[in-house]
Parts: C-alpha cells; structure tokens; sequence
C-alpha cells in the first residue's frame, strides 16, 4: 500500500494516552488535520477507535488481527513509532501493537512499517484505556509504557494511565510469563509508579534504575524519540522492567 508524506507542525512533549487533555478539535473553523485523511488510507496498519464507545467492526477487525499470532505486545503511547519499530524489526514472530491518539503520530508509525517491510505491527489509533475491553485476559506477553503523561499538576493527577486500576488490569490481560516494561523523565511518576508495583503483591521487580543511561541495563536498550530527546537533554530517565510474580522465566526483553 502507498503512504503519503505530509508535513504538520506539532508542539507536544509527551505521547498521547488519554482525550481529557490531548483530544483537541480535529477540525477548527476552516483547518482540518491533513492526517486525518492519510491515517484513513492506511488502513493496513491502522485501527482507529472514536473517543467514545468501542464500535463493533472496529473491535470485530481487532480480534481478527490477532487471532493468529502465538504472541503479542502492546506499546501505550507508541508515538512516532522510533520504539516499536525497532522491538517489532528484532522479533519478526511477534505482533507488537501501539496504541496511539494522536492521527500524525500513529501515521508516521505505519510510514515506518511499510518502508521497512514490517508485517507485525499494527496501530490502533485510540484512548489507551480501551484496552482491558478489547483484549482477553491473559493475551499479552509484554506491554510497554515509554513516557506518559506525568499529568503533574495535584489536580490532573488522576488522569494518569499508571494507576493501581489500570495496573491491575494490564496484570490481567498478560500471560503468565508477562512483562511490564516503564520508562519516564519524571521522577516522581517513575517513584509512585515503581511503589504501586511493589505494594501490590502481584509483581516481581527484575530491573530498576532512575537513571538508565548511567546503569548497565543501557546495553539492551531500546529508545524511543521521546527518549533521545531527554538524553540530549541530560534529564534522568527511570526504567523498571516487572514481571506477574508465579513466571518460571525470565522475559528477553
């Protein structure tokens, strides 16, 4: 399938996951989101959800999708697709999914797909939160969560995607050897999020550090843009790698 470049000007730091904050106007008086168009005729790659309800054919296409792959991923927060392209480009047997909001980011994501050749990557252009009601449980061996939103206002905190809540639900949608991979600039999402693991009782902590490019788990990393940009920006990056406690081995990760 051909892809069509275009150029739009973006000014947001973080991925999408939420429409409280990030579903602004698709269409504003005259201007209407040139992505709009090209997210629609990607179709190969693309799974676009609205901003409420799950409608039928869309949840119908993503099962369809899935049904044949022994094994599955899901990055929340995909963004321009720097991250999953790589993980989907090294596990060819693997599905890996992002889920995305934003229509130029989940567009630039399938870009990348169908350039390099890449079968195994799907979007779903959506509010991360319908997750728990599209999949069953226990059908994802790993989820990636690469710099959310820190919400870091006292009175946005209960937007953020990391919350006991949805941290139980992804616990229920992982396989028994399932993995929750985390990275965030913000130090104080990262340590909340981090002590919301542990307390649970329901997951084992494999790796953690606050500051990833200084520790020896930089090796079999995997950045995303958002990354490279605080990297170049010498701001911390904390990174946890958890797995449901009960797994007898280790994710390659």
């Amino acid at each position: 399938m051909a892809l069509f470049q275009a150029i739009v000007v973006e000014k947001t730091k973080h991925s999408s996951e939420m429409s409280t904050k990030n579903d602004a106007p698709v269409k504003i008086g005259r201007w209407k989101n040139q992505y709009i168009d090209l997210v629609a005729q990607c179709e190969e790659y693309i799974i676009s959800f609205p901003n409420r309800g799950i409608p039928e054919d869309a949840r119908a296409r993503f099962l369809s999708e899935t049904e044949n792959w022994p094994r599955i991923v899901v990055e929340i927060g995909s963004g321009s697709g720097g991250h999953i392209i790589e993980q989907a480009a090294l596990a060819p047997e693997v599905l890996h999914i992002g889920i995305e909001l934003r229509f130029k980011r989940a567009f630039k994501t399938a870009e990348k797909a169908q350039k390099r050749g890449l079968t195994n990557v799907r979007l779903l252009r959506a509010n991360a939160r319908i997750l728990p009601e599209i999949c069953s449980p226990g059908r994802l061996d790993g989820v990636y969560v690469n710099f959310p939103d820190p919400w870091d206002k006292k009175r946005w905190l209960k937007n953020r995607i990391l919350n006991p809540e949805f941290l139980e639900q992804l616990h229920g949608l992982l396989s028994p050897q399932g993995y929750l991979s985390y990275k965030s600039d913000h130090q104080g999402y990262f340590a909340e999020t981090l002590s919301q693991l542990e307390k649970s009782g329901k997951w084992h902590i494999l790796h953690k550090t606050t500051d990833l490019y200084s520790s020896e788990l930089l090796s079999r990393n995997v950045p995303s843009e958002f990354e490279l940009l605080f990297k170049s920006k010498k701001i911390p990056i904390g990174y946890l790698l958890a797995q449901k406690i009960g797994a007898i081995s280790i994710p390659d990760v």
